[in-house]
């Protein structure tokens, strides 16, 4: 899982987008993993943030305390919507490749993003099943956290 301060610092960012967005105009509720409760079903669309395993390597030598450590890992921004036949496949499309936009290239603090797969429809990871509660669109994004050593 990615270290507490990426999680805090992608979480804050995703506020920043989505107080962005208008298209669809609504508000969008973002869902933290470590305290995920989706919404009921009649509550709508929402965000919500996985972290993967995110490995952290040395990448400079010397002063064992002045010394680079970089974590590297993927954050899925997944756009979810309760599951019907109809759904809001337009909607969750629209979002997921705003994210993308959004977050490709981008840096914040100490964190670089810089590859975001487009969005997966349908049947991605964790919440999002055509046989669950929930259905949508799903981006990975890859990002760097750069460290120093005893902090």
């Amino acid at each position: 899982m990615s270290s507490k301060y990426v999680r805090d610092e992608f979480f804050t960012e995703t506020q920043t987008w989505a107080s962005q967005q208008t298209d669809p105009p609504s508000v969008i509720q973002i869902y933290d993993p470590n305290n995920f409760n989706p919404p009921s079903r009649s509550e709508g669309m929402f965000v919500a943030l996985q972290y993967s395993r995110a490995p952290e390597e040395q990448i400079t030598i010397g002063c064992p305390e002045k010394n680079i450590y970089r974590e590297e890992g993927v954050i899925f921004l997944h756009v979810a919507f309760p599951y019907s036949e109809d759904g809001e496949w337009e909607n969750a499309l629209t979002l997921a490749e705003s994210a993308r936009t959004f977050f490709r290239a981008r840096r914040f603090n100490s964190i670089r993003c810089y590859e975001v797969d487009p969005p997966e429809l349908g049947e991605g990871a964790s919440i999002i099943s055509n046989m669950g509660n929930w259905s949508g669109a799903v981006i990975a994004i890859d990002y760097e956290y750069d460290v120093q050593g005893g902090q």
